[in-house]
This record gives C-alpha cells, structure tokens and sequence, in this order.
C-alpha cells in the first residue's frame, strides 16, 4: 500500500503511519523579520535585497517540518550577490551595445532594422525570463536539506526556456485560455525533476482534468468584471465627448454632461474596485483545485501526496 502524505491544513496515512507536511511559524516574527529586512534594505541603497531573501528562506525553512523534522537552507546571500553581479556585468555591456545600435539604425535611416532590433531585444528578455526562473529553482533546491539529506532539480535550464517561452505566447494569444497548460508544463518541469537523495519525483499532468474548474473560475471572473465595465467604458466615453463640446468654442451644455457623466464614472470606478477584490473568489476556487490536483497526480518513490486547501484557505490568503 503507497504511503500518503497530506499538505494544507496538514495530516496523513498510510496502513496507520502518519506524515505532515506543516508550518510552525509565527506571523509577528515573520513580519518583523520584513521590516527590519526593509530597513536594512533601505539603508544599503537596495544592497542587502540579497541577504534579506536569505534571511526569509532561512526562517521559512526552518519553521517547515515534514515528520516532525524541520528543512533546512544553506543558501547566502553572498551568493546571490555575486550571482547578480556575474548577470549584471554581462548584460550591461550587451545593453549599452545593442542602444548604441538602435540609434545608429535610426540615425542612418533604417527605422525598420531599428525595430526588428528592438524587438528582438524584447523576445530575447522575455526568453531569458523562463532561464532566470529555473536556474533560480535548481539553486533554491541544491541549497534545501530535510535530516541531512541534500535535494536537487535536474533537467534541461534550455527546454524549460524555451518551453515556457512559447506556452506564454500562447497564453497572450488565447487571452488566457492556455493557463493549465502553462502551469502544469511548469509544475511538471520543476516537481518531475526534483531529486531527494538518490529517490526522484514522478509526474502525471493532464491540463484536460483541470479545464472543469479553469472555465468555471475564469468564466465567474468575466461576469464579475463585465457589470462594471458595461458602465464604465459608455461613461468615460460620455466624458470626453461632453468635455470636448464644453470646451473653447463649445457651449455649457456639454460640461452640464460631463458633470452627471464624471458621477456614473466614479461609481463605475467603485464597482470595479470591488470587483477586482470579489473576483479573489474565482480565482481561489481555481488555485485549489489545481494545486489538489498537482498533489494527487505527484509521488515520491511510491509516497503520494494530498493537498486539503479548500477555497475558503486560499481567500484568507488574501
């Protein structure tokens, strides 16, 4: 029989054996671990951001028990430091390079390589993105511990690039759509190459069985933000054009109406500001679902894993 290990609200079984997966940390200290890392941050012109990020994996960590045994970071933010110092250097130069060409393009008359330039530039930052998130994740694993034992991610930096480069082009294309794809492509990538010891992690991700939830959630959002935007976008429109016939020339009329009209704007306003805060609901009612999901379809050398968030932790979240 596989072993059951639970997360969320924390507890699991297996044949009468008991995993938890739980955090012990407290919120006062957690916050005022942020402010002094805040100060410190402030003082040092943005120089301590580095130590400050260690500092929080330090304590998350550490306050994160499985079976009772907590985690353990060995990262420092020295690390981090020379890590961003090593990019710094490299893309500066790249940078300075590639503007001096683009006016040199402009100057020279040749504002349509001048736009391919930059364009080029804008893919190949946003390519350079999916890289900085893996290498990011390969270095936060190396530098995690559970009873001595060292965790790793291995895989490819350039599939998952370039991998997630064209999901999230997709994404913008289909204005969403593609959003179970993206993420579980990302779960996938970080949690099926994730190594503990000499044991791996297995995955099984089918976007399909998340699209119930997905289209329920997204298609909630949409009516929620549809009412105010039906009020909105006539408004504004009213504006401009009552504050245009209002003006030099125009007659007291169109100010009239933009006075009545600036009211339904402001109160359109109001609506999408709580529309954006009710819209939370949707969103948590995806984001459980996924991550239960996520849970359900990962194991450990024949560990299966369970997440019991429901929508009402997520929006407490919030």
């Amino acid at each position: 029989m596989s072993e059951v290990v639970e997360t969320g609200p924390a507890t699991a079984e297996s044949g009468g054996r008991v995993y938890k997966i739980e955090h012990k940390g407290e919120g006062g200290d957690f916050f005022l671990l942020n402010v002094v890392n805040l100060i410190l941050t402030g003082l040092t012109l943005g120089i301590y951001t580095f130590w400050a990020k260690t500092r929080v994996r330090h304590y998350l960590w550490a306050h994160t028990e499985f079976d009772g045994e907590p985690f353990e970071y060995t990262g420092r933010g020295l690390e981090l430091f020379l890590g961003a110092l090593i990019v710094g250097l490299f893309l500066l130069p790249v940078l300075w390079f590639l503007g001096f060409g683009f006016e040199a393009l402009l100057l020279s008359g040749q504002a349509v390589l001048a736009v391919v330039l930059q364009l080029s530039l804008f893919v190949g930052f946003f390519f350079l993105i999916g890289v900085a998130e893996y290498r990011a994740r390969q270095y936060q694993m190396s530098r995690t511990r559970w009873r001595g034992i060292a965790m790793s991610l291995e895989g490819s930096t350039m599939k998952y690039a370039v991998g997630v480069f064209f999901r999230r082009i997709l994404n913008v294309i289909t204005l969403g759509f593609s959003t179970p794809h993206l993420e579980l492509y990302q779960a996938k990538q970080f949690l099926g190459g994730a190594r503990f010891g000499s044991g791996s992690v297995t995955t099984n991700y089918n976007p399909k069985e998340l699209y119930r939830s997905f289209l329920l959630a997204y298609g909630l959002a949409f009516l929620i933000m549809l009412i105010p935007l039906i009020l909105l976008v006539p408004a504004y429109v009213e504006l401009i054009t009552a504050s245009v016939s209002g003006g030099p020339g125009g007659n007291l009329d169109g100010l009239e109406d933009a006075g009545a009209t600036f009211q339904s704007v402001v109160f359109g306003t109001i609506l999408l500001y709580i529309a954006i805060m009710v819209s939370v609901i949707p969103y948590s009612i995806y984001q459980a679902r996924k991550w239960q999901y996520i849970a359900q379809r990962t194991m450990f050398e024949g560990l299966q894993f369970k997440f019991r968030a429901t929508v009402k932790d997520w929006i407490w979240l919030f």
